[in-house]
C-alpha cells in the first residue's frame, strides 16, 4: 500500500478479503483497517480507508435524529454522489437498528469502484427510515429490504442508487444526472440487478436456472463456436439447443424442472421497470433475489432455452406438454422477453425500441414508470439515434411537450409519416393532439409493419419530405400537423368490434363470420374466394405473411400463395365444423397449414375492425371507425389513414392506418394530379 495526497493505492500482492459473499465482486470491497483489497489500480480516498474508526465513528444519537437533506453538487455534470452502506456493526446500526451509510461527492471520471443497483422502485408508501450521515432520511421499502440484504457485518459496500444518489427535488440536477445515467452504469465495477427478497420459490428457480443455463454453455463448448451470443438470430444456434430440452422434460413433454417458479421469477415487479432497459442490459450484471444470484449471461442462455422448447423442429419427434407449454407462453409475455429475447441490449433506432415495448404492453404485465416522460427517457441511453433525433432529456417539460417534440422530431426531420401509425385510441395522456402517439399506452403493431420487408406504398412513389410538412399553433393553443394528400372515399358499413382476442379457432371463424356478413359472402361448405386476388382472403391478414430469407431471419412480405392455401385450409375447417354451445367440433385435426393464417388472423384484427368503403372496397381499420370517417392518403404515406372531420373546423382529427385492399400500392393516388392541405389537430 501506497500514499500519495489525499488517496490510498493499494498493491497487486496484498491478501484478499475473506468472508464476504459469494456475488461480492473483489474490486467492490471497502474494508476496515488491517484488511486490504485488490484494487491494483484503483485510487481510493483517504477516508474509505480504516472507516470505522475514523469517518463513521458516530455517536449515538436518540431517535428522531435530524432529518437529512441532499447537499447539491458542485457541478453536476463532473459529479457523482455514492453511498456507502455501512456494515451491521456500525453504532448506529447496533443500537438504533437502523440501515446506515454516508454520502459522499466524488469526481465522476476519478471515482472509486462502485456498484450500480438496479431495482424497481415500488410503491410510494409505506416508507422506511435510514440513516445517511447520521441524519434521517425516508426511502422506499424495496430499496430498504434491498439495502438490508447487500449489507454486510463488518465491511462497507459503495454503491450507486439512483432514488439516493440523484436529488429527485431538483429538476435541472435530475435532467443532467439521468443524461449520464447510461455512463454511470457503465462505469460501475459491477451492475446488481434486485429482484426482491427471496421466497419458497426463487431460490429453486436460480437453482434450475443456473442448471439450464450450464447445460447450454456445454453445448457451446462442444460445438466448437467462438463468441456464442445466446440472443443470436442466426438460425445455425438451433443445433446448440436442439436435443437439450429432452434432459428437462418427461416422457409427455412435461418439464421436470420447476417451472412454475422460474415462471413466477420473470413475473415480478422488477421486470416492469422501464428504466431496467438501459440499467440491466450491460453485460456484468448479477441478478440477485434474496441471497441467491445468477449472472446475466447465464440467465439468458437458460431463458433461450426454454423459449426454443415452444417451437418444434422437423428434425425432433418430440414436444412440450400443454401444462409447460402453457407456462412457457405465459413467461415469454412477459416484459423480461424484451430484455432477454428482443435482443434488447443491441442499440436499436429509438422508434423500433418504443415499438417493442408498447407492444409488450398488450400482454398485461406492461413496463411502467412512475413518470410517462421516462417511456422516451429511460430509451435515450441505449437508442443508436439519440444524438441525430436531438431530443434532449428534460424533466421541467411536460409529458405534452415530450410526446409531441418526439413527434416533430421524426415529421420536421426525417419526414417519417410512419409515426402516426403509433397515435392509437383512446389515449391515456390528456391535451395531446390526435397526430401524436402516447408512448405511455399500448400500442398495436401498425398496418405498415405487416410488410416491412416489401412495403405498402399508398402513395406511389412519392416521399414525404421535411419541406412538404408544416407544423404550428394555433391562436387558441392547438398543435396543427399540416400536410399534403387526397381524400378517396369515405367510410360506410362498420363490421363488429372484437377488441384483443385470444389466438383460438373459435375466434377465427367468428372474425370471417364477420367478414361474411359485412361482404356478402356465405360459407356454406364452400370456400367463398374467387381466386388468389379476391380481397375476401387478403384484407383480414393485411395481405401479410411471415417468410425466411436463406433460412436465418423472418420476414414481413406480401402474402402469397401459402397464405393463400392456408386461408382455404381455414375455410374448409370452418365449413365442416359443428358447434355445440360455446364449443366447436373439427370434423379433422388442426395442422401447420391451418395455422398460419389463423395466427396472423387473430395477430391483425387485434384492436381493428372490418369496413366497406363507399366505392365498395373492403377495408381493415381502427376499431374505432365510424361511418362517414374520411380515407385519406397522404403525400410519402405507406398506407391510408382514416380521419374524421372536426365540426366547425377546416381541420381532421386523424384515426389511424388503414388497409384498403386494391390502393395499397399507388394505385388510385396516381389519378389526383393535385393535392389539397390535409390539417390535423
Amino acid at each position: 500500500m501506497t500514499e500519495e495526497g489525499d488517496y490510498v493505492k493499494f498493491s497487486n500482492e496484498e491478501p484478499l478479503a475473506r468472508d464476504l459473499p459469494s456475488w461480492y465482486p473483489y474490486s467492490l470491497r471497502i474494508l476496515p483497517k488491517g484488511v486490504t483489497v485488490d484494487w491494483s489500480t484503483s485510487w481510493v480516498p483517504r477516508s474509505y480507508y480504516d472507516p470505522l474508526e475514523i469517518d463513521l465513528a458516530f455517536a449515538y444519537l436518540d431517535y428522531p435524529s435530524p432529518a437529512f437533506h441532499i447537499s447539491p453538487l458542485d457541478t453536476p455534470s463532473d459529479q457523482i454522489r455514492l453511498l456507502l452502506l455501512l456494515p451491521e456493526c456500525h453504532t448506529a446500526s447496533v443500537h438504533q437498528n437502523f440501515i446506515s451509510c454516508m454520502i459522499i461527492h466524488v469526481p465522476r471520471k476519478t471515482s472509486p469502484p462502485y456498484t450500480a443497483l438496479s431495482y424497481t422502485w415500488g410503491d410510494a408508501t409505506p416508507t422506511r427510515p435510514i440513516l445517511i450521515n447520521n441524519k434521517v432520511f425516508h426511502i422506499r421499502e424495496n430499496l430498504a429490504v434491498a439495502l438490508e440484504q447487500m449489507r454486510h457485518k463488518q465491511h462497507v459496500l459503495v454503491l450507486w442508487v439512483d432514488a439516493i444518489c440523484i436529488d429527485q427535488e431538483d429538476d435541472y440536477e435530475k435532467t443532467i444526472q439521468i443524461q449520464q445515467m447510461g455512463e454511470t452504469f457503465k462505469q460501475a465495477s459491477m451492475v446488481i440487478a434486485w429482484l426482491g427478497p427471496s421466497n419458497a420459490d426463487s431460490d429453486s428457480a436460480i437453482q434450475d436456472l443456473y442448471l439450464l443455463g450450464a447445460h447450454v454453455h456445454k453445448a457451446v463448448q462442444e460445438s466448437g463456436i467462438v463468441d456464442f451470443d445466446p440472443l443470436d438470430s442466426d438460425f445455425r444456434m438451433r443445433d446448440i439447443f436442439n436435443g437439450l430440452p429432452q434432459a428437462f422434460v418427461d416422457h409427455h413433454g412435461e418439464a421436470i424442472i420447476r417451472i412454475e417458479s422460474i415462471v413466477s421469477l420473470f413475473d415480478r415487479p422488477f421486470w416492469q421497470r422501464i428504466w431496467i432497459l438501459q440499467e440491466a442490459s450491460l453485460p456484468d450484471v448479477l441478478f440477485l433475489c434474496g441471497n441467491s444470484g445468477i449472472p446475466a449471461g447465464i440467465m439468458c442462455c437458460a431463458y433461450m432455452l426454454l423459449i426454443y422448447m415452444l417451437h418444434p423442429s422437423r428434425d425432433r419427434d418430440w414436444k412440450v406438454g400443454p401444462t409447460t407449454e402453457q407456462l412457457l407462453n405465459q413467461m415469454s409475455m412477459d416484459p423480461a422477453a424484451v430484455l432477454v429475447h428482443a435482443k434488447i441490449s443491441l442499440w436499436k433506432p429509438l422508434k423500433d425500441l418504443l415499438s417493442t415495448i408498447t407492444s409488450t404492453s398488450r400482454s398485461g404485465n406492461s413496463f411502467r414508470a412512475i413518470d410517462p416522460k421516462d417511456y422516451i427517457f429511460a430509451l435515450l441511453g441505449i437508442c443508436s439515434d439519440a444524438e441525430e433525433l436531438g431530443i434532449s432529456l428534460d424533466y421541467t417539460k411536460t409529458c405534452q411537450q415530450v410526446y409531441i417534440d418526439c413527434a416533430k422530431v421524426y415529421l420536421e426531420k426525417k419526414g417519417d409519416l410512419d409515426i402516426l401509425g403509433y397515435c392509437q385510441f383512446p389515449k391515456k395522456q390528456t391535451g395531446l393532439p390526435s397526430w401524436v402517439p402516447d408512448w405511455s399506452m399500448a400500442i398495436h403493431s401498425g398496418i405498415s409493419s405487416f410488410v416491412r420487408h416489401e412495403p405498402f406504398s399508398s402513395s406511389g412513389d412519392e416521399t414525404a419530405l421535411p419541406s412538404s410538412l408544416n407544423i404550428y399553433d394555433t391562436h387558441d393553443g392547438a398543435h396543427v400537423l399540416s400536410l399534403p394528400g387526397v381524400r378517396v372515399g369515405t367510410i360506410t358499413n362498420i363490421g363488429q368490434s372484437w377488441g384483443s382476442l385470444p389466438e383460438e379457432t373459435v375466434a377465427a371463424f367468428d372474425l370471417l363470420a364477420d367478414l361474411d356478413q359485412l361482404s356478402g359472402y356465405t360459407a356454406n361448405n364452400v370456400v367463398p374466394v374467387k381466386d388468389m386476388t379476391d380481397p375476401v382472403w387478403r384484407v383480414p391478414i393485411a395481405n401479410s405473411q411471415y417468410g425466411f430469407k436463406e433460412g436465418k431471419d423472418r420476414l414481413h412480405m406480401k402474402a402469397g400463395m401459402f397464405m393463400y392455401n392456408s386461408y382455404r385450409a381455414v375455410r374448409h375447417l370452418q365449413a365442416n365444423s359443428v358447434s355445440e354451445g360455446d364449443q366447436i367440433f373439427l370434423p379433422v385435426k388442426e395442422t401447420a397449414e391451418y395455422y398460419k393464417y389463423r395466427a396472423l388472423l387473430v395477430t391483425v384484427k387485434g384492436n381493428r375492425r372490418f369496413f366497406i368503403s363507399s366505392d365498395g372496397s373492403l377495408g381493415l381499420g381502427p376499431d374505432c371507425i365510424q361511418p362517414s370517417d374520411i380515407i385519406c392518403i397522404c403525400k410519402g404515406a405507406a398506407v391510408p389513414f382514416v380521419l374524421r372531420k372536426v365540426s366547425d373546423s377546416p381541420c381532421f382529427q386523424f384515426i389511424g392506418e388503414a388497409y384498403v385492399q386494391g390502393i395499397m400500392d399507388g394505385e388510385l393516388f396516381q389519378l389526383y394530379p393535385r393535392l389539397e392541405e390535409i390539417r390535423l389537430i
